[in-house]
């Protein structure tokens, strides 16, 4: 937290942006993804993966254990 704390304090702009322009971003992400995959294998291999690994990631916070428990 002092990290972040040091981040607050310094000379940065902390920018929050609207859920509905992250997902817009998200979504014309795919699109190209897709698009750019169609055209290349390689991409296309690599971007399966990606989004595998990412399915297989949301079960995680099922097996996350609350921070700070780990080692007492």
């Amino acid at each position: 937290m002092d990290a972040y704390q040091a981040l607050l304090d310094g000379p940065n702009e902390i920018v929050h942006l609207d859920q509905s322009f992250i997902d817009t971003i998200y979504e014309e992400t795919v699109k190209w993804e897709d698009e750019y995959a169609a055209e290349n294998e390689w991409f296309a291999r690599v971007v399966e993966s990606q989004r595998g690994f990412k399915d297989n990631m949301s079960v995680w916070p099922e097996y996350r254990l609350p921070i700070g428990t780990m080692g007492r």
